[in-house]
């Protein structure tokens, strides 16, 4: 990840669409490992992925809290929040697991599986944030009321989930031989949710351990954020992830322009992203083709007006659509990264 010469820019995609790969629905693929060692593993060789986050739905840090995830076909597994949670039951409800969760531990079983039948290829192991496993369990607009009404109890509950995120690290996914580092996840860094003095003291006061035990435990540390509006200077300046991926939405937000980040961000940290998600579904694979191809013009000029000669990805910063997503529009990110970007990267950089 360092500002070396290279082929062509890094593709990463972040999704639960591989359980298609292998004929299941989201439940079933959910409690395999089995399943779900094989649908990452036939995702990475088909489309020739660079590197992998495996994914298949986000809330398993919040599960081993107690949230109950509904699965309705069609439909991307959710947890539906409790609708009488009261300040007292985040000291009652929001319970430590002893050691790893059995949801967690699915999640470290077929990141096992993973790395073992694709060691040449690094993968990072996603887990939620302290804030983001809160919100999963309790529900994100009742945190957010009480972070004013009660937020002595919301901090209480922090220490918890902040306690529980590192262990799974330290005591999980550490433990998974080869495994390259660690993707977290905090998406409510985002402007859009709350202000930054207000994310620092309920959010990122509780990531810091977190950080520091993925260097303890010898795995890079990346971050990952699909919120609008993004607090960069939080998340990228001040933690400095070895990568960060961001997502980009359209008219949505305060989406980030390629040249700004290149410039701002890019002398410490890979970025990823700039890829509308929803072009996985509303597009033909020749429309993405061309997007992709007019994206990496204005990336590869960006890098070289700042002396880089990599340290960003194409990607979709967000989940690709698990249900209606294309496979052939991921294909079509492939394909033009590897028609275009050896001669486009020679042309525009030297």
């Amino acid at each position: 990840m360092t500002n070396l010469w290279i082929d062509y820019l890094s593709v990463r995609l972040l999704g639960g669409m591989n359980r298609r790969l292998v004929g299941a629905d989201f439940e079933t693929f959910s409690e395999s490992v089995e399943l779900q060692a094989r649908g990452n593993v036939e995702v990475v060789k088909r489309y020739q992925l660079d590197w992998l986050v495996p994914l298949t739905y986000m809330h398993r840090t919040a599960e081993d809290f107690g949230a109950e995830i509904e699965f309705k076909t069609g439909k991307t597994p959710m947890h539906y929040p409790p609708t009488d949670w009261t300040a007292e039951d985040y000291e009652e409800k929001i319970v430590v697991p002893d050691g790893i969760g059995d949801s967690i531990q699915k999640r470290i079983d077929y990141t096992e599986k993973i790395v073992e039948e694709i060691p040449e290829v690094p993968v990072f192991a996603f887990i939620s944030g302290p804030f983001t496993t809160l919100t999963q369990r309790v529900g994100t607009e009742q945190v957010l009321m009480d972070l004013y009404r009660s937020p002595d109890a919301v901090k209480k509950a922090m220490e918890k989930t902040e306690e529980y995120v590192v262990r799974c690290i330290e005591e999980g996914f550490a433990n998974v031989e080869g495994l390259a580092g660690i993707c977290l996840d905090e998406l409510h860094g985002n402007k859009g949710i709350m202000g930054p003095d207000m994310y620092r003291e309920f959010g990122a006061e509780y990531c810091g351990s977190v950080i520091d035990a993925c260097e303890k435990s010898d795995l890079i540390f990346t971050q990952h954020n699909c919120g609008e509006s993004a607090m960069f200077d939080i998340q990228i300046s001040e933690w400095k992830p070895m990568a960060y991926s961001y997502a980009y939405y359209g008219e949505r937000g305060e989406n980030p322009d390629i040249p700004g980040m290149i410039e701002k961000y890019t002398d410490d940290t890979l970025l990823l992203g700039q890829i509308d998600p929803q072009h996985f579904y509303n597009y033909e694979p020749s429309e993405m083709k061309k997007h992709v191809k007019q994206l990496l013009e204005t990336v590869l000029k960006s890098l070289k007006e700042n002396d880089h000669t990599s340290k960003f990805g194409i990607y979709s910063g967000c989940e690709v659509p698990p249900t209606y997503g294309k496979f052939d529009n991921i294909g079509a990110v492939t394909d033009a990264m590897l028609e275009y970007g050896e001669d486009m990267q020679e042309e525009i950089i030297g």
